[in-house]
């Protein structure tokens, strides 16, 4: 069964695929490593930040013109992120 979101859900269903595709040849058996890696790493990443729902694929694109940064933070500095966007928000206003 495949958990994570609904971002980097059909990435891990791929990469699973992908490896169970290889054979044992020296240069499958580096593919499959470095595909092991990357689910590793795609069981570890949440996205935030973007839309998916009502929207056509067109507009779903669009957002990366804008959003195309990404930063690796633990729990709590995303808990620390938020209050400060928040607190930003307010000051703003």
């Amino acid at each position: 069964m495949i958990k994570g979101d609904i971002f980097t859900s059909p990435i891990e269903f791929a990469i699973k695929k992908t490896i169970e595709t290889l054979g044992d040849t020296e240069d499958e058996r580096i593919i499959k490593e470095g595909l092991r890696r990357s689910a590793k790493m795609w069981e570890a990443i949440r996205v935030h930040g973007l839309s998916i729902c009502g929207m056509t694929y067109e507009q779903f694109c669009k957002q990366f013109e804008e959003k195309k940064n990404v930063i690796f933070m633990s729990d709590e500095e995303l808990e620390v992120y938020y209050k400060a966007v928040k607190i930003m928000n307010v000051l703003d206003e």
